[in-house]
């Protein structure tokens, strides 16, 4: 498994850190003004986005300059997670960390250099002490690690802490205010959405006994709207009878971060795909029942502001388009489990162990009012069994069962296939007035068979444990990209007892892949890309994987070929969009490329070097 950034979380309760922040004051990482393309405390999942991106116009090679006089303390080389990164302390006694470089400042480029040689390995660290003076040119800043060419920024006063560089003397470059784009709100049976336009104009659909709400936010840097961004803050404020602001009830600031504990942005953040609009679903965790006033602020200070009267509902027909990726029969939206109802031409029976509880849950006025149903409310109204099922007929033939349970279910028997699946949890999250049910129902994707689990967002202080019996599972275990839809396996598992187990800290959609494909080669072409600033000519060589991605920049080795002999080459792996990169002027006329995917199938071939 692709190992993530570190782990971290949010907390609105001031940090004491040992320095608080630096002594910066207007300091742009370029020399010149550059928008912001993604936020401190931004949804990445698991984890919160620790800094903040700065856009390079889709060009790599910027050079970024020291922020004030200090040292690099470490640098290191790698295709996936920060790319090339330097982490620079200050004499404030702040570590900058500046990721996804194209190219590190020509001594570290040629420390760098030496250790790769030396140990003949692409990814290497190393703690080189160097130092600069404040507007020193660092480092050029590229695409290595992920994504597009930008540069990423942190600002770390303490080994666990993290700040936004935005309140701390960087300059953030963001034109637009807020958005406050729907709300989704429930109690125990009830729920309502409200639209952007509803919010607009001034209502909030909220069950009839109140309830808890979570408002979908975003944030953009400029025109046009790409890139949807996390705000600094979050409030929400009740109403006295004139309307004014009376007492605040919940507050949610998001400038600084905690690696130690950052997996609570699942608490925070429900999970929901970006069907309809971007934006992230902010949980208020705290009841609400009287008019209201939510804010919003972005980390440049510019807010936004809705006046809201609570209403059973803001004569709207309005619903969110719930899933994008997810084919169904169900799917999760805002962290909580749905099944998805096509009461026309199929029926839906709803059973225990021992008996049919209902023959169609479509004739079910309680539960069939909408072509979705909330799985904990089926569950709850028929009576909390350990272990139930949804059986899918479709003409009058069985096409699906839907296994539920309670989410701490340490055994489940999934009736299609006899298919035996175990879990240990570690303190799994339940968030305030949301019921869990654990729905589990197999599926396909890419002709891989795999078990699906929901709700998608539900995560656990420790770990979650799962084990498929081999009957199922005779190859090794991969999960499913939420948003790439593609497989990655576990690197990490183990096969013992007739049971193939690997542990994470949620729930992932889980199969069984055979994969013993090593990665082949694409015909190389020339290219340049920046070598310490330096625009330079580069062979580039694409990369088909099948399954098994590359672990990491160590799996690939280069050799130029002189006759009968050879000579180990630095190769850099750009993850995207899946190529080696070979310095043109190290190759040689041949070159010999080994190279070995996470599943262990390994391959070299003999490329010939373009001229």
């Amino acid at each position: 498994m692709r190992k993530c950034v570190a782990f971290f979380v949010l907390t609105s309760v001031a940090l004491s850190l040992a320095a608080s922040s630096s002594t910066l004051k207007n300091y742009k990482p370029f020399g010149k003004d550059a928008y912001l393309t993604s936020s401190f405390g931004e949804n990445r999942g698991t984890r919160y986005h620790a800094g903040v991106d700065y856009s390079t116009s889709m060009e790599e090679g910027w050079p970024i300059l020291a922020p004030e006089n200090g040292s690099v303390e470490e640098a290191r080389v790698s295709p996936y997670f920060y790319g090339k990164v330097y982490y620079y302390k200050g004499e404030s006694g702040t570590t900058y960390v500046f990721a996804h470089q194209s190219g590190f400042n020509k001594i570290i480029d040629s420390l760098v250099r030496t250790e790769q040689y030396k140990n003949q390995k692409n990814d290497v660290k190393i703690w080189p002490k160097v130092k600069f003076k404040k507007g020193d040119t660092l480092s050029f800043a590229g695409s290595s690690g992920i994504g597009n060419p930008h540069l990423h920024l942190e600002m770390r006063p303490t080994s666990d802490d993290v700040i936004s560089p935005c309140h701390n003397g960087a300059v953030c470059g963001d034109t637009l205010d807020p958005m406050i784009l729907g709300a989704y709100s429930w109690n125990e049976n009830e729920e309502a959405f409200t639209s952007e336009q509803a919010l607009k104009s001034g209502c909030l659909a909220l069950p009839s006994k109140g309830g808890f709400a979570a408002f979908k936010i975003a944030d953009y840097s400029k025109e046009p709207l790409e890139n949807p961004m996390s705000v600094s803050r979050v409030s929400i404020i009740e109403q006295t009878k004139n309307g004014k602001k009376g007492k605040k009830i919940f507050e949610r600031k998001y400038d600084k971060l905690k690696f130690s504990t950052m997996i609570e942005i699942r608490e925070r953040l429900l999970w929901a795909e970006e069907a309809d609009t971007a934006g992230d679903y902010h949980f208020i965790n705290q009841k609400i029942n009287k008019n209201i006033i939510l804010e919003v602020e972005d980390f440049v200070g510019q807010t936004a502001k809705r006046t809201l009267a609570i209403k059973p509902s803001c004569n709207e027909d309005y619903a969110p388009t719930f899933t994008k990726f997810q084919e169904g029969p169900v799917f999760s939206y805002a962290s909580r489990s749905f099944l998805k109802l096509e009461c026309n031409d199929s029926r839906y029976t709803y059973r225990n162990d021992s008996s049919i509880l209902s023959e169609d849950l479509c004739k079910d006025s309680t539960l069939a009012s909408s072509k979705q149903i909330r799985l904990a409310s089926i569950v709850k109204k028929f009576g909390n069994n350990q272990h139930s099922y949804i059986d899918i007929f479709k003409d009058g033939k069985k096409i699906k069962t839907v296994f539920l349970s309670g989410i701490d279910a340490t055994e489940l028997e999934i009736a299609d296939n006899a298919t035996r699946i175990s879990q240990k949890l570690t303190k799994p999250v339940k968030l305030a007035g949301i019921d869990e049910v654990l729905a589990v129902v197999k599926n396909e994707n890419d002709s891989v068979p795999f078990y699906e689990f929901h709700p998608k967002g539900l995560h656990f202080k420790g770990n979650w444990e799962v084990c498929l019996d081999t009957n199922f599972a005779k190859a090794p275990l991969y999960y499913l990209g939420e948003t790439t839809r593609r497989w990655f396996i576990f690197s990490k598992q183990k096969n013992e007892n007739g049971m193939r187990c690997a542990s994470m800290n949620e729930l992932r959609d889980i199969g069984s892949v055979t994969d013993t494909t090593a990665p082949a080669l694409g015909a190389p072409y020339l290219a340049t890309a920046p070598v310490t600033g330096i625009q330079t000519q580069v062979v580039r060589i694409p990369v088909i994987e099948k399954y098994a991605g590359i672990e990491n920049g160590n799996a690939i080795n280069a050799y130029a070929l002189e006759g009968d002999s050879s000579k180990w080459i630095y190769a850099e792996y750009d993850s995207e969009p899946k190529e080696i990169v070979l310095e043109k002027a190290i190759c040689g006329s041949k070159v010999k490329i080994e190279i070995q995917d996470e599943a262990g199938n390994a391959a070299s071939y003999f490329v010939e070097i373009p001229n």
